[in-house]
């Protein structure tokens, strides 16, 4: 039985006890003691339930390439297959919140800027999402006829009055969260009203690769984040290989925060 399962258990036996020591619930004290026991049962169900900082979180210096597939070897002309769509759930579409704070509002162009993300499930539905900065969760082993694996990344963008979005170029030491299911400790639950925060940074570089199509700008502006998470999938069967990736299709509600660029 759950924590949560144990504590809801607890607070029904609680109140049948107190309901008739006062007589049932119709008097104002009754009502009153209800609503103190329904705040409190809120309070602890809506918690943070984790953080990480990938600012401080430093890859290996030899990472394996996650595209590398040496389990055909001995194949003079392997043939691909590819697929993708989206992950689909059978309840209604999990709805998450996004809110942005900046360890400074007034920046430079070409400046990095620390953040914090915070993501809370608002919706209905248990979110789970990748949660371990292991590059090799990635990788399967030359031997493997099939592997599954997913990858979650935090991506800011910044948001000027009358203009196109403009994504921000990630600082941090780690961008990407995978998890197997070869590692069940990979993962993180979210139950309904949970969060958690992530630390981040990003530049506000003139020298990115959209920076001709999509210029920074000085002026006022927002910056706001978003959550992806996509599923992927890797077959062989001979000397055929079969991959695929699919994407989760989350309501999400940003929050973003006001910044102000300087030349």
């Amino acid at each position: 039985m759950s924590a949560m399962a144990i504590f809801h258990q607890l607070t029904s036996r609680t109140w049948s006890i107190l309901s008739q020591i006062m007589g049932g619930p119709s008097g104002m004290k009754g009502r009153l003691l209800l609503l103190s026991w329904v705040m409190l049962s809120v309070f602890l169900h809506g918690q943070q339930v984790a953080e990480i900082d990938l600012v401080a979180h430093r890859m290996p210096k030899q990472v394996p390439s996650a595209t590398s597939d040496t389990a055909v070897a001995g194949c003079e002309s392997p043939f691909y297959k590819h697929s993708d769509g989206a992950v689909l759930t059978p309840e209604s579409r999990p709805k998450l919140r996004l809110e942005v704070s900046l360890a400074k509002q007034t920046v430079h162009r070409g400046e990095t800027v620390d953040a914090q993300v915070l993501m809370r499930n608002v919706g209905d539905e248990v979110v789970v999402i990748p949660w371990s900065v292991d590059p090799e969760i990635r990788q399967h082993p030359p031997n493997a006829v099939q592997q599954e694996y997913e990858l979650g990344w935090f991506e800011l963008e910044l948001i000027a009055k009358n203009e196109r979005g403009v994504p921000l170029e990630s600082e941090s030491q780690t961008f990407f969260l995978g998890s197997s299911e070869s590692n069940p400790r990979s993962t993180l639950r979210l139950e309904p009203g949970q969060w958690l925060t992530a630390k981040i940074r990003f530049a506000l570089d003139e020298k990115r690769i959209l920076s001709v199509l999509l210029p920074i700008k000085p002026g006022k502006a927002e910056v706001s984040a978003q959550w992806h998470q996509a599923r992927y999938t890797w077959h062989r069967d001979g000397c055929t290989v079969e991959t695929g990736y699919f994407n989760y299709d989350y309501q999400e509600d940003a929050r973003p925060v006001s910044i102000e660029i300087l030349k």
